[in-house]
């Protein structure tokens, strides 16, 4: 069995980041934005070749589960309503 590779997690290593205002540092950083197209990219790209044993591609997947609308379109826009969507979708997770 191979170990998962966690893309984010090691940009956030590679980036030292530990506390939101770092992360915000690090988005106006046009090398470690780079990096992190790159590391997704990559990833993107490694999950194709390797899908996941008994799926398909990636693009094969499927998902079931309530319908969130976080767009407001179809839904209520305002953030109290959705964060109740939110939390009453993931409540058992």
């Amino acid at each position: 069995m191979t170990i998962p590779n966690y893309w984010l997690s090691q940009w956030l290593d590679e980036n030292e980041i530990h506390a939101e205002w770092e992360i915000e540092h690090a988005l106006g950083d046009s090398s470690a934005i780079k990096r992190f197209v790159e590391r997704v990219e990559q990833a993107a790209a490694e999950a194709e070749q390797n899908p996941p044993p008994g799926r398909g591609a990636i693009g094969d997947a499927i998902v079931a589960g309530k319908k969130l609308d976080l767009s407001g379109t179809i839904s209520c826009s305002v953030f109290p309503c959705l964060k109740a969507t939110i939390d009453n979708a993931f409540k058992n997770v």
